[in-house]
């Protein structure tokens, strides 16, 4: 990831892929917008940026921690506490003209079991994070792209095109078969 699109996040403010949030103090909160990003289209969440976009950095949370790695794990380790299954995200510490930044990067989930926040499905809708309603629940319960459920489908199909490709060719056998016993003897004669 380069330096320009971090850039471009922050100075572009929040849309329905990118969140800032001031600081990392509830992080029942960044957990939300996690899951909210992993059960949409995935996205970036800034922490240590305000929602106008003023970079004030997570420089105490770094100095409790002692060094960016001790951060970034437990970070994660704090965030999977609240998530349920697992999302796949990223943490790292970013630097913005030396005022140190996490960014969270999240990946759409794959299967088909939204991600849960404390017990809850959130979705990003805009730029809310907002809990899912039961008509929403039935949208994410579809199996989506690379999914164990995709494989099987894909898998049946083939089975049955090659079962319709089996049957057509025995119908064709039986009508070429049935064609040579309209066909007269040789000799002229029929029996």
């Amino acid at each position: 990831m380069n330096d320009r699109a971090f850039r471009r996040r922050i100075t572009g403010g929040e849309n329905e892929r990118v969140e800032f949030k001031l600081s990392a103090r509830r992080p029942e909160a960044l957990a939300r917008t996690i899951a909210a990003f992993a059960n949409t289209e995935g996205g970036h969440l800034l922490v240590g940026v305000t929602d106008d976009g003023r970079v004030v950095g997570v420089g105490d949370l770094l100095r409790r921690h002692g060094s960016p790695r001790r951060l970034v794990r437990e970070v994660r380790r704090t965030l999977l506490a609240h998530l349920d299954p697992r999302p796949r995200f990223r943490v790292r510490l970013r630097w913005w003209d030396g005022v140190p930044v996490l960014e969270i990067a999240v990946r759409p989930a794959k299967g088909r079991r939204p991600v849960r926040a404390d017990g809850q499905v959130y979705l990003r809708k805009g730029t809310a994070v907002v809990r899912a309603r039961r008509e929403d629940m039935s949208a994410l319960d579809r199996p989506r792209r690379g999914g164990v459920v995709t494989f099987l489908a894909l898998s049946i199909s083939l089975l049955l095109v090659l079962a319709v490709g089996i049957v057509w060719a025995a119908a064709a056998d039986v009508v070429a078969g049935q064609e040579s016993l309209l066909e007269p003897p040789p000799g002229g004669q029929d029996n």
